[in-house]
């Protein structure tokens, strides 16, 4: 920062100097930033504590860019950081460690808790290719951050544990733990918490934790850490009962999320989790969202949405007693996984005589895509109810009867009974079969006069022709998908009886038109002599997507006037 004249023969490097040498003060300083330096220290290792008082004022301290820096602090200065609050460090390509841990003094030899940094809030690691650690810790002793909020950890291949802790072979030293989080590291203020693409790590936390160690915890995002198997381990969900939202994603060695041991069901009191929201995906060797039934442990009774997606080991998704308490959970949405059946059967021993009952009062929308094994939605008798439902989606589930009528067998009943459940719905997602289905039945079209959005998902070149006449039934239809399809042309498709006078009336009320995939419009839309402006007045937005073959719209004399989105 301030050059020296002369380097004799016993002096540092110019490589190896501090930025910031022993006589450089800034006594008013609170927010530091620095970026793509080419120094190997930020400050002098022999900083006097007087000195480095003088950086007491200290809120913000970013450092990104620093590719030669290997560890950024001792403790004996750290512990004098008591105003930070913002703590960012990224692209430091050879950090090692944060703080580097020397010989401590001896009145905080004698204390087994240690806090750090006391005033600070939040905690962002990015992008440290070789940080194996935030310090390193041979005593026995908690490192407590005690007013943390947030903390990130993005992209640290090579992280052993928070804190790495050692112990000695040789002159060789040896990591003495495979989880991210031991019991002797607590964040008793901490609410959200990212933690993605960690390789190294196996474990998030070690069994059992400390009483303070995550007790204000409210969301949880894990993602890319390929040898984690097990995010919440037994006995440890006591601790994160306060946790609302839970997203997991791409961790490719992950086979359940939550682990409920036998032995636990003798001693534990039922407990409400306080869980909102759980989403995951891209998970292929998950097994169970809830590995044994937490029935009389835990209840999941406050989930308000569930989405599950890219499990294709994963074979239920509830266990029955969460499934049969879940009064508020409103959206649940499952896709590209290999579900056989949405609840798993209650355990053995059980009267299954006796119909199972499904209440799900809250539940607003329903999305069942792409479940090829998809069998049932309980393989035991049970009723379901769904007076809330509004949004129903299903696309592919080939081997379960999701719409049915009164008319189809017993033995396997349909989840649904399009007679009860259209008259209900204002959104609504259907395949080519489901179309097929409808279209040969005989329903009166006033089921249909309640959807405001309507969306019709082909397979392709299997798909059925999917004719514009079958929109007849919505009389209040605003928005409008259609998607992979084989239509050859939007309006008079072939073998369609309608006319332009039909359209008309049926597509006048549609104001957002969506096409996807449509790759046998070839050159137009429609015919240059359609009047598309009369068959669809009141459009505002019309999207267009991967229609490959298509060259043109269709008639240049066509005039959209409430058009505002193309």
């Amino acid at each position: 920062f301030c050059s020296q004249d002369k380097i004799d023969a016993t002096s540092l490097t110019q490589l190896e100097l501090p930025l910031f040498g022993e006589k450089i003060s800034f006594p008013s300083l609170e927010k530091l930033h620095l970026s793509s330096l080419n120094v190997t220290r930020v400050w002098h290792n022999q900083l006097s504590n007087v000195s480095f008082c003088t950086h007491e004022k200290l809120t913000t301290l970013k450092i990104e860019g620093c590719g030669n820096i290997k560890y950024l602090l001792s403790f004996s200065m750290a512990k004098y950081l008591v105003h930070l609050k913002y703590f960012e460090i990224t692209a430091c390509n050879c950090l090692r460690e944060i703080i580097l841990w020397e010989d401590i003094e001896e009145e905080t030899q004698a204390t087994m808790t240690l806090s750090l940094f006391p005033q600070l809030k939040s905690l962002e690691l990015k992008d440290l290719q070789h940080l194996s650690g935030f310090c390193s810790n041979s005593e026995n002793k908690v490192i407590e951050f005690p007013f943390m909020k947030s903390m990130t950890i993005y992209n640290c291949p090579k992280l052993e544990g928070f804190i790495c802790r050692y112990t000695r072979e040789g002159n060789r030293r040896i990591s003495s733990q495979g989880d991210l989080f031991d019991n002797k590291v607590a964040f008793p203020s901490l609410e959200e918490m990212s933690i993605c693409y960690l390789r190294k790590m196996k474990m998030i936390w070690r069994n059992p934790l400390p009483p303070n160690s995550f007790p204000k915890l409210q969301q949880l995002r894990v993602e890319g850490c390929d040898k984690l198997l097990t995010i919440f381990p037994s006995n440890t969900l006591t601790t994160f009962q306060r946790l609302h939202r839970l997203t997991v994603n791409t961790c490719g060695s992950l086979q359940q999320v939550f682990e409920i041991m036998h032995e636990e069901k003798e001693t534990a009191l039922l407990a409400t989790a306080q869980l909102r929201e759980l989403h995951i995906g891209g998970l292929p060797k998950l097994k169970y969202l809830w590995k044994n039934d937490p029935k009389g442990i835990f209840s999941f009774k406050k989930i308000c949405a569930i989405s599950v997606l890219g499990c294709r080991s994963l074979k239920n998704v509830f266990p029955a007693s969460v499934a049969k308490d879940l009064p508020q959970l409103g959206y649940l949405a499952i896709s590209d996984c290999g579900v056989e059946e949405i609840v798993s059967k209650l355990e053995e021993g059980s009267d299954s005589e006796i119909a199972v009952n499904f209440k799900f009062d809250q539940l607003y929308a329903l999305m069942l895509w792409r479940l090829p094994e998809l069998k049932c939605f309980y393989a035991g008798k049970y009723t379901a109810k769904w007076p809330m439902l509004n949004k129903l989606e299903v696309i592919e589930c080939g081997k379960m009867k999701i719409l049915g009528t009164q008319l189809d067998s017993p033995i396997h009943p349909p989840l649904f009974l399009v007679e009860k459940v259209i008259p209900k719905l204002q959104h609504l997602t259907l395949d080519s079969d489901y179309i097929a289905m409808i279209s040969d039945s005989q329903f009166s079209s006033s089921l249909f006069h309640g959807i405001k959005a309507f969306q019709v998902h082909g397979h392709g070149a299997k798909s059925i022709d999917f004719r514009i006449s079958f929109l007849e039934r919505f009389y209040t239809l605003e928005n409008l998908t259609i998607s992979y399809y084989e239509i050859k042309e939007l309006f008079c498709t072939e073998g369609d009886t309608g006319n332009e006078e039909m359209y008309a009336g049926t597509l006048s009320t549609i104001r957002n038109l969506k096409l996807v995939a449509l790759n046998n419009l070839i050159d137009y839309l429609w015919k240059q002599d359609v009047q598309v402006d009369h068959i669809l007045p009141k459009l505002e937005t019309l999207e267009v997507h991967n229609c490959y073959n298509l060259i043109s719209l269709g008639s240049s004399s066509a005039s959209f006037q409430n058009l505002t989105t193309l």
